[in-house]
């Protein structure tokens, strides 16, 4: 587990200081143009994995259903949700776009309960509601 803690804390610094080089990117391009940067940049990084005899072989093994969940996560997330958030930090300042976007633990919270059966515990339900909080006041 606390090898988990310090990842999660690590993942937080790099998607701390990505919105800072979202915004410095975005002052004279468009959501389009950075996301088409973004994902070839990511295809050119991603390539040699790839290229991975073992990951290539588990690609092609991958469950119909299971290729879904992730194409799905792919297109609701990178596509979508990455293009909304740089038409937002284009029109308002990171310090505001980040907080309001990091109020999605509350809709994992519901989902997870909702369709993964995952347990509704008080120390959960309190400990969303607090992040939520903070989140919003930090946004003012």
């Amino acid at each position: 587990m606390r090898d988990g803690v310090i990842l999660a804390l690590m993942t937080s610094v790099l998607w701390g200081v990505t919105p800072v080089l979202d915004k410095l990117g975005m002052e004279k391009a468009s959501a389009g143009a950075v996301m088409a940067v973004r994902f070839t940049t990511t295809f050119v990084c991603i390539l040699p994995l790839l290229l991975m005899p073992g990951l290539r072989s588990e690609i092609f093994q991958l469950e119909a259903r299971t290729l879904a969940y992730i194409v799905g996560a792919a297109i609701l997330s990178a596509i979508f949700g990455l293009y909304l958030y740089f038409a937002a930090i284009k029109r308002m300042e990171a310090t505001q776009v980040v907080p309001i976007c990091a109020t999605y633990p509350l809709i994992t919270f519901l989902m997870g309960v909702l369709f993964l059966q995952e347990h509704l515990t008080w120390t959960k339900a309190a400990g969303t509601v607090l992040a939520v909080a903070g989140v919003i006041l930090i946004s003012l």
